[in-house]
């Protein structure tokens, strides 16, 4: 049975004026064309931003259901990529997204959950990058910027509609380091691939 899948990815913001994220969105969505192993899919750009960027990207969770989710951002001081497994509900105060806002408190939902953790399949996905030789690691803080927002909230929409017609769903967060943009492409292939493989 055909499913959907969503693939996300951030633009520029303060202290990257280019993210890698911006051109492996573009190639993998040339590469896929719409479909990967039997599947729709979608990729979509995330403006960084805590209010149009967030708000975009809920909206479309909403709207597509997608039955696998994967974002990707880049982690200035990453070595290889990053699998997280946790979200938490906190935001670094001190750092202003792309439109220059700063939030006000340092969690994102007053009444939310401390953490989700991430429903993709990370060691088969980190098996996965290894058998490429690339570098990867499963890291339990995926920090206090956009990525853990968004990361948060997706997990927060998938519990919230776990029970639908549409469950179980799959979805979390990968960082990816700042590389050569083939290397990465290759990288998110594997994933975006192998993460395909294990919808049921």
């Amino acid at each position: 049975m055909s499913k959907k899948i969503l693939i996300t990815g951030f633009g520029p913001f303060p202290g990257v004026d280019e993210n890698p994220c911006t051109a492996l969105i573009d190639s993998l969505a040339a590469y896929f064309n719409g479909s990967v192993n039997g599947h729709q899919i979608e990729c979509m750009h995330l403006e960084t931003s805590y209010h149009d960027g967030l708000k975009s990207f809920r909206a479309k969770l909403t709207s597509y259901k997608p039955d696998l989710t994967i974002c990707f951002g880049v982690h200035g001081g990453a070595d290889g990529f990053r699998l997280e497994r946790v979200a938490r509900n906190q935001v670094n105060i001190d750092k202003p997204d792309q439109a220059g806002y700063t939030p006000i408190l340092p969690i994102l939902e007053q009444n939310g959950p401390k953490q989700y953790e991430s429903t993709l399949p990370l060691e088969v996905l980190l098996n996965a990058l290894a058998a490429e030789d690339h570098q990867v690691i499963i890291t339990e803080d995926a920090g206090g910027y956009l990525c853990n927002a968004s990361f948060y909230y997706l997990m927060q929409h998938l519990h919230a509609n776990k029970c639908d017609s549409h469950a179980p769903r799959m979805g979390g967060f990968i960082h990816i380091p700042q590389g050569q943009p083939d290397t990465l492409f290759k990288a998110a292939k594997t994933l975006i691939k192998t993460a395909a493989r294990n919808l049921t």
